[in-house]
């Protein structure tokens, strides 16, 4: 598995090198599928867990709607650079932080 994730990280560096101006559009393409796959991820384990407060789970599955839908806003508008990417990415960090403060309080 690590043989494969060298080649892929090779590849992409070569890519990058090669392309220059790609180099940004990777990184909030990537930067926005994770954040799809940490919404997805967060649903998840809204649904799985069992020993979670109901409004632990609706507060994680609200949080990972939003993280989902700003992920495809991010990939939509990749075009337009950092600068909306960084204010997603800011709103979906103060949506997480406050869950698990608040979650933290609790426990």
């Amino acid at each position: 598995m690590k043989i494969v994730f060298g080649i892929l990280l090779t590849s992409l560096a070569i890519i990058v090198i090669s392309f220059q101006s790609l180099g940004i559009d990777i990184v909030i393409i990537l930067l926005a599928s994770a954040m799809i796959a940490n919404g997805i991820l967060r649903i998840i384990i809204a649904i799985v867990e069992k020993n979670l407060p109901i409004w632990y789970k609706v507060l994680t599955t609200l949080v990972g709607i939003i993280t989902i839908f700003f992920g495809i806003v991010t990939l939509i508008f990749a075009q337009y650079g950092t600068y909306p990417l960084i204010i997603l990415l800011s709103i979906i960090f103060i949506f997480d932080g406050l869950t698990r403060i608040m979650y933290s309080m609790i426990n």
